[in-house]
C-alpha cells in the first residue's frame, strides 16, 4: 500500500513537471499557444482521472506561488488572473471531463476533444467575465478560439497518440 502512495505521488509530480515543461514551447500571442493543452490531455489519458485532476492542481498551484511554469516563463496570481486564466483554471474542466469520458465508450480522442472544449468554454466565460461583453461574443470568440482551433486539433493527435504508446507499452499502472 505504502509503495502505490509513492507510485502516485510520482506520477503526480511528473504529470505537473511535464504541464510545466510543455509551457515554454509558445507561439506568443494574447492567449499564448501552448503545449499545456496537450499536455493536460496526456497527463490526464495515462494519469486517468484523480492523479490527472491532481496534477493540475499541483501544477496551478506551482504557478500561483509565482514559479514560472506558465508561458513565456511566468508565474503567480496575476498570471492567473490574467487574459489566459480562465484556460488555466479550464485544464481542471479538461482534466474532469476526460477522465469521466475515459470510463465510456466514447473513443479517446474524442474524450480529448470534448475535454478542449471545455477548457475553451471555461476560457470564453473567464473572458466574457472579464470584459463584461456578452454582446460580442462573436469578438471574444474570434480571437478566443476560432484562431487556435487548428492547433488544438494537431494536439489532440499528439496527445492521442502518444498516450497510446505509453499505455500500449504499460509503463504507467
Amino acid at each position: 500500500m505504502k509503495k502505490r502512495k509513492i507510485l502516485d505521488l510520482t506520477y503526480v509530480a511528473m504529470g505537473a513537471a511535464i504541464m510545466a515543461t510543455c509551457s515554454f514551447i509558445a507561439i506568443p500571442g494574447t492567449v499564448p499557444v501552448t503545449m499545456q493543452t496537450f499536455a493536460v490531455l496526456l497527463v490526464s489519458t495515462v494519469l486517468g482521472l484523480k492523479r490527472g485532476i491532481i496534477s493540475v492542481a499541483v501544477y496551478l498551484l506551482l504557478g500561483a506561488t509565482g514559479l514560472p511554469v506558465f508561458s513565456n516563463f511566468s508565474g503567480g496570481l496575476g498570471h492567473l488572473l490574467g487574459t489566459s486564466g480562465g484556460y488555466l483554471f479550464g485544464f481542471f474542466a479538461t482534466s474532469l471531463t476526460l477522465g469521466l469520458l475515459m470510463k465510456t465508450k466514447i473513443p479517446i480522442w474524442l474524450s480529448m476533444a470534448f475535454g478542449v472544449a471545455a477548457d475553451y468554454v471555461c476560457g470564453v466565460l473567464w473572458y466574457v467575465v472579464m470584459f463584461s461583453s456578452v454582446e460580442n461574443i462573436i469578438g471574444i470568440l474570434s480571437i478566443s478560439v476560432f484562431p487556435f482551433v487548428p492547433f488544438e486539433i494537431v494536439k489532440i493527435a499528439a496527445a492521442y497518440l502518444t498516450a497510446k504508446s505509453i499505455k500500449d507499452s504499460a509503463v504507467i499502472k
